[in-house]
């Protein structure tokens, strides 16, 4: 949750650890920022796109031609992506503070008043002009306001897991198999790793509830790759694994007078495409200037309507899209 006016100190409650895909548009906007250069330096790139049908290679997608200067996914645990971020702020001294949680919001025709609760219990009260939601799936802010997330929860389990991966293919090549069984797709992470990614009809027996459920284990994912990959990869040194249900949804507008819902808080949906983390950063570039211009500027009013009118329909067409992979 970021505050926008009387404060300005963004407010996270998780960190998220998995790699994600960064987009040719969203490192474009970093390189307007002059933030790319190091997620550059520590991303792994991939040009190459292979889409498999029962073991046979159907398309091979090269991103080289892309009129961009970044024709390539680049691949960076979200974990880094996060720091970076949050050392770019601190140069203009703003720092995230974590473990802080929002527990009431109100709003009137002059501001919000927010009050929120530090990790020993003290609670402080903020009245900003505006406040940007960003506080995820459970968003308590869009709760809070009543505002409907639209969608449904579709019956399939995802897996993920991080590892070693040897194999004889390129280590800037991603593969995408489809058989009768269901999807399996290998990411390059550099240095050898991948990220595997499958579909499951029913969840394992494995997995458990709440924080403490248990990841798939590399035999497990030792087992999905021999059935769906008819391709020699090893897989071994698992660092990191989950399951997680797939989830359509999202709301019908971006702002409820004063509060500005993005990211999760907004819409979640299926990650094919590598969509999610790049459609909430492009939404903060396209919401964060505008707030700038009403409070240091005074831009007229109307301009904070044109972040429902400009995202919104890019939103809808994400999750449509995203919801159309997931059945192929």
């Amino acid at each position: 949750m970021c505050p926008c006016g009387s404060s300005t100190r963004p407010r996270r409650r998780r960190r998220i650890h998995a790699p994600s895909g960064i987009q040719a548009r969203t490192l474009e906007l970093f390189e307007q920022h002059r933030i790319v250069k190091p997620f550059l330096e520590r991303g792994h790139r991939a040009r190459v796109a292979n889409l498999y049908s029962n073991g046979q290679r159907l398309a091979r997608l090269d991103f080289d031609p892309l009129q961009t200067r970044y024709p390539y996914l680049l691949f960076l645990d979200q974990s880094q992506t996060e720091r970076l971020l949050a050392g770019h702020l601190a140069t203009f001294d703003v720092n995230v503070e974590r473990s802080v949680e929002l527990v009431d919001l109100t709003q009137g025709s002059a501001g919000v008043q927010a009050t929120l609760r530090h990790p020993n219990g003290r609670d402080e009260l903020l009245r900003p002009s505006y406040v940007i939601a960003a506080d995820g799936g459970h968003s308590f802010v869009r709760h809070r306001l009543n505002i409907g997330f639209d969608g449904k929860t579709f019956e399939q389990t995802f897996l993920l897991a991080d590892c070693q991966a040897d194999s004889d293919w390129p280590d800037d090549e991603f593969h995408i198999f489809a058989s009768g069984e269901g999807l399996a797709a290998l990411f390059p992470m550099g240095d050898g790793r991948a990220r595997l990614i499958a579909d499951l009809a029913t969840p394992p027996a494995s997995a458990g509830m709440g924080d403490a459920k248990a990841g798939p284990t590399i035999e497990e994912c030792r087992a999905l790759v021999e059935r769906r990959v008819h391709h020699r990869v090893d897989l071994s040194d698992l660092t990191w694994s989950s399951y997680f249900h797939l989830h359509s949804r999202m709301v019908d507008r971006l702002r409820n007078e004063r509060v500005f819902l993005t990211g999760d808080a907004a819409h979640v949906h299926s990650p094919a495409g590598a969509q999610g983390m790049n459609t909430g950063i492009q939404e903060a570039f396209n919401l964060g200037w505008k707030i700038a211009r009403m409070l240091a500027d005074g831009a007229p009013e109307r301009l904070l309507d044109t972040y429902h009118a400009e995202r919104h329909p890019i939103e809808r067409d994400v999750l449509r899209q995203s919801s159309m992979a997931r059945c192929v």
